[in-house]
Formats: C-alpha cells, structure tokens, sequence
C-alpha cells in the first residue's frame, strides 16, 4: 500500500511542478551522477573563466529523525495534498512507534514524536518534500548556487578574487542555520567541509554558529571522492582497494567451480563498486580508472577459468569471451 502512495504521491508533486530543479534525490530522470556532472561542468566553466568556487557541503544531524509531525503535515498541505490521502498519511505518520533492541532484550514499545522513519517507504519523499522549502530560501540569494540530494546539500559561491566579499556566503550561512533551526532541521559544522576550487583565496574561511567549517582538498561527494582540482585519482585508489578485499573475500569463501555462478557474485558484488558514477569521469581519468582495474577483472577470470580448467593455460581473451565479458578498458569508455 505505502509504495502505491508513494507512486501517486510523486506524481501529484511532479505534476504541480513542487520539487526544486535543485532536488535530485528519488526523481525520475534524476540521479546522483546528474547531479555531478552539471556541477562538475559549472566548476570547469567558473575555473576556466579564472574564478575562485567555493563550496559549502553541508551535513544535516539527523535530518530524518528531527522533523516535526506538524511540520511534515503543514509542508503537505502546502504541497496541495488534502483530502482522504492527507488523512492516510497523517495517520501513517503520527502513529508509529518503535522499540530498542539490544542483543536479546527489548524495551518497551513507544510513541514516536517526530520525524519520517527511518526504513519507511514513504520516508523519502515526505523528506524531500519538507526540504523544498530549503531551495526556496536559497533561491532568494542569487550569488550562490544550490545542489541537493535529499538531504545532501552543497552551497556554491564564485568570484574573481579582486572582488571576493566573504560576508556573501556568510550571511547566507548565518540566514540558513536559522531558518533551519526554526524547521527542527539542524546544521553540523563539524563535519560540514569547505572545498575550493579554481584561483587559491586562503582568505576564504566560513562558519556555521560560529564553528569554522574545516577546509578540505579531498571530500565524498554522493559517494565519489573529489579533490579540488577535480581529479578522482584518490576516488580511484578506494575502488581499487574496495574491489580488491571484496574479490579475494569472495574466491576464498565461494567454493563453487560454477563459472555462472562466480559471474553472478561478481555483477551483483563487485560491478557495482568500479561502474557507480563512471560518466561523471573525463576521458583521461576513464583510461588510469581502466587500467587499475583491469587487473583485478584478470585476476578473477583466471582463478574461474583454472578452478575449472587446472591443467590449461590461461587464455584472457578466451574466458572474457566464454563469460561474456568485455575488457574493463571498454566498459568504462562506453
């Protein structure tokens, strides 16, 4: 029932045009890596022009936990639901309780008092929904631009250094630390990061309640790490490593010699790792990603085609093509 709502729900939202062009989280046509690509693009555009970008990515403490029911139900109505379905979801909201589980023992059952559930199909898009508000607010300063994937936010601020002003993007921090706070939306400036990109300013230093944020030349972005010169070799060395263990954990557990099902194990487990958000790299880091990786892809053909064939010798091209497989080189550059 929840995921029929959800589907009309999202609908209606689309339909009446509610969601911010800034919203990219559980959109259709939307996605982490398009995000990333038309901020990586605007990043380029603003550095070749011989700008300075700073950028704020800012953490929300528990965003999903910290919401009020009344702030949930009142940015429904805002967003034009009413009738029988903002009867449903009301009811859906407001009548969960919950328990902690500790090893065996339990606690007793209780109300909840806020936020969307954590786990709840609905949870998302009745985030996103109340996070609206937060690209209005935004919206109404024009020198900075604004991403946001649920509740994944990251402020940009450009200029040429003659003309750097650092009471902008402050003032604009300082207004959205309150606005948020009034929300029941709280702002962590210790684990938001400030990246710069572009012309160097070492005067560049912002604050959030007064708390420096920490600058960074390395942050996580939507799960690509991203240095400021846009390079991804460090997000490059953390596949490698990542589908490194994964690899070998997976051929000294798995004892199966079936090559389908080794196949399965690797698309389902280790495919993912190196293929999420590959358009977002330019072509010459596709090339050093390609051939980083190829060598593990070598590794595990070779250990399925002698776990089945122990006297041969190892043919690469032969199992890619028993496999089904192509080289890493090419799958990255499609």
């Amino acid at each position: 029932m929840e995921r029929v709502i959800k589907e009309e729900l999202v609908h209606h939202l689309e339909k009446i045009k509610f969601l911010p062009k800034e919203q990219f989280g559980f959109r259709h046509g939307k996605s982490t890596t398009t995000q990333m690509i038309i901020f990586q693009e605007h990043v380029v555009k603003e550095a070749s022009a011989g700008k300075t970008i700073d950028v704020i990515y800012m953490d929300m403490e528990k965003a999903f936990d910290l919401l009020t029911f009344q702030e949930i139900i009142s940015n429904l109505k805002k967003a034009k639901v009413s009738g029988k379905l903002l009867k449903l979801l009301t009811i859906l909201i407001t009548r969960r309780k919950f328990l902690v589980k500790v090893n065996k023992s339990k606690s007793q059952t209780t109300d909840s008092t806020s936020g969307v559930g954590q786990g709840f199909v609905l949870s998302a898009i009745l985030f996103i929904i109340v996070f609206a508000q937060i690209s209005e607010h935004l919206n109404l300063f024009k020198e900075i631009l604004h991403f946001i994937f649920a509740d994944d936010l990251k402020l940009v601020f450009s200029y040429y250094i003659n003309d750097f002003d650092p009471a902008i993007l402050q003032n604009i921090l300082n207004e959205l630390f309150m606005f948020c706070s009034e929300k029941s939306i709280t702002t962590n400036p210790t684990k938001s990061v400030h990246v710069q990109y572009g012309h160097p300013n070492p005067n560049a230093k912002y604050f959030i309640n007064n708390a420096e944020i920490e600058r960074k030349d390395v942050t996580r972005d939507l799960g690509i790490y991203i240095k400021n010169d846009l390079s991804m070799s460090h997000h490059i060395d953390m596949i490698y490593s990542s589908t490194n263990c994964k690899m070998y954990s997976i051929l000294k557990k798995v004892i199966t010699n079936n090559p389908q099902i080794l196949v399965k194990i690797f698309n389902t487990y280790i495919r993912p790792n190196y293929e999420y958000g590959s358009p977002v790299f330019n072509i010459s880091q596709k090339k050093k990603f390609a051939e980083s990786i190829e060598f593990l892809q070598k590794t595990y053909t070779k250990r399925i085609f002698l776990r089945n064939n122990p006297n041969s010798s190892y043919d690469q091209i032969f199992i890619l093509d028993m496999l089904n497989y192509n080289s890493m080189f090419f799958q990255v550059l499609k």
